[in-house]
């Protein structure tokens, strides 16, 4: 039997990756999203005459609340039109932040790959140098062995040499 806390991780695991099997639906929205927002605001800023309040068409519903309809007092379409303005201010620097945000990401897996690669590349060289210091210690080993041999020769035929 499972208890409270196992269910609810389970279904957060499951929720996570049901997200993750959708993430690039989800991404592919939030850029068309940002950019749908980065051209209104721009031809907003380019429509506008300088001084001019404009009341929008359509005021967008939030969580299925319309808001009530109101005498358009200029305080009010002032203040809404600066939210929307701060709203299409925040969309694009999050897109940029998204952009860089990519990028850096990027960057870290090649940096991660790059050095997974330099790591092997090290533990291949230490090992060939452990097997050259090795090989080189056995080589001392033998030349010291044959000098030996030599000198016990060279010790042996003199005195066959002075026995004579």
């Amino acid at each position: 039997m499972t208890t409270w806390r196992q269910d609810y991780f389970m279904s957060l695991r499951a929720r996570d990756k049901g997200e993750q099997a959708q993430k690039t639906l989800y991404d592919a929205y939030t850029r068309l999203a940002d950019r749908a927002a980065f051209a209104h605001a721009q031809a907003n800023e380019n429509m506008k005459p300088a001084g001019v309040i404009e009341e929008p068409a359509t005021v967008p519903s939030i969580k299925g609340i319309t808001p009530k309809a109101s005498v358009g007092t200029a305080s009010n379409m002032e203040t809404f039109a600066q939210i929307q303005k701060d709203l299409s201010v925040a969309q694009r620097s999050r897109g940029t932040l998204q952009s860089r945000l990519h990028d850096v990401s990027d960057n870290l897996q090649r940096s991660n790959l790059q050095a997974a690669i330099d790591k092997k590349r090290l533990d291949e060289l230490a090992s060939e140098k452990v097997a050259l210091a090795r090989r080189l210690r056995d080589r001392d080993e033998e030349l010291r062995g044959k000098a030996k041999l030599l000198e016990v020769g060279v010790a042996i035929s003199g005195l066959r040499r002075a026995k004579k």
